[in-house]
Formats: structure tokens, C-alpha cells, sequence
């Protein structure tokens, strides 16, 4: 794991940062994604602690003098509207999870009452033996759920509001291109 993370891209355009273009194959500056989400992507595959710094290859008229205080206005209003949209999926996480809770209670209590009225019924004791342990795997397959949605499915959105936070304060450079071919991507990454 690299301790310092280069980042190096070139766009036709300043706001190809922030809305991905229309994706063309056979241009080299044609990217997938928005440039700023393929940088959280950089940065989301590394610890957080690790430094980062970009640079931003532009057309040379698109390199302005207001250029990095208008980038870094933009670039706030993002991370805190992505910051805001993550925040907003982990309340309804929440809430969806709590309302498992109590369909899942329901089922609980069910399934629990189901089977002492099936053991009391069931007079042969190796039939009320094997189902004990059916009867527990049932349970866990109804509490499973809300408790990923109340624990585990918010892990990657509050990894990612940390990620948002620190592409907002990671030093940016803008130069005219193009850039040399060799440079673009990130130094610190290991392809396989």
C-alpha cells in the first residue's frame, strides 16, 4: 500500500470533473465517470490516512487566474450535496431496518409459538429434537435482516462521506495540457 497517492488526470473540460461526459471509447480523454468520482474511487481503495494531491490536466484556455478558488467553491457545494444524498440512504437504512425489527419480532414470536404448539404435538421426541435446530436456523434468517440494515449496510456510505471529505480538502493543481501519456492515472496503485 503506497503512503502517498499522485493522482494525474486530463479532461476536454473543467466540468467533466463534476458530471460525467458522454462516454466515447476512442478517446483517450473520455472517461467513464465523473473525474472528482473516479478520484473517491482512488482514494476509497487506500486507507484514509494515506495523502493524496491531484493533477488536472485542462485545455490551456480553460486555466484561468480565479480558476482553483472557483474549483474549490464547486467542489464544496459537491462533497456536501454527495455527503447530504449518503446521509439521507443511511437514514433510510435506519429506517428500514427498524421496521424489520418489528416485523421480525412478529415472525419471532410466530414461528416461536408454532413450534412449542408442534412440540406439544408431536409425540415422538427425535421429531421435536430435529426440528430444534430448524427452528433456530429459521430464527436467524428473520433477525439476519435487520440487523445488516442496522450495522452493516451504512459501513460503505459513512466510508464514503469520510472519502468525499477528504477529496474536498486534498490539494488540487491545474496545468495546461496535454498531459504526457505516461503520467496519467495514479502513482501508489497496483495493477494486477
Amino acid at each position: 500500500m503506497a503512503d502517498k497517492l499522485d493522482i494525474v488526470l486530463e479532461f476536454n473540460d473543467i466540468k467533466d470533473l463534476f458530471t460525467a461526459p458522454e462516454y466515447d471509447p476512442f478517446d483517450k480523454l473520455s472517461y467513464e465517470a465523473a473525474g472528482l468520482d473516479i478520484i473517491a474511487n482512488y482514494l476509497e481503495a487506500h486507507p484514509i490516512h494515506v495523502k493524496a494531491s491531484a493533477v488536472i490536466y485542462l485545455p490551456p484556455d480553460q486555466i484561468t487566474p480565479d480558476l482553483p478558488v472557483k474549483f474549490q467553491e464547486a467542489l464544496k457545494r459537491f462533497k456536501d450535496r454527495r455527503i447530504i444524498s449518503n446521509k439521507n440512504a443511511i437514514l433510510s437504512n435506519k429506517n428500514d431496518g427498524w421496521r424489520m425489527v418489528i416485523y421480525s419480532t412478529i415472525l419471532v414470536f410466530i414461528v416461536t409459538l408454532v413450534s412449542i404448539m408442534l412440540g406439544t404435538v408431536i409425540e415422538n421426541e427425535a421429531v421435536v429434537q430435529a426440528l430444534f435446530p430448524v427452528v433456530t436456523i429459521i430464527l436467524w434468517v428473520i433477525i439476519w435482516q435487520p440487523v445488516e440494515a442496522l450495522f452493516f449496510e451504512n459501513r460503505p456510505l459513512w466510508r464514503m462521506n469520510r472519502v468525499w471529505k477528504k477529496v474536498a480538502t486534498m490539494p488540487f493543481e491545474f496545468k495546461p495540457g496535454p498531459a504526457p501519456d505516461s503520467n496519467i492515472g495514479a502513482t501508489g496503485v497496483e495493477l494486477d
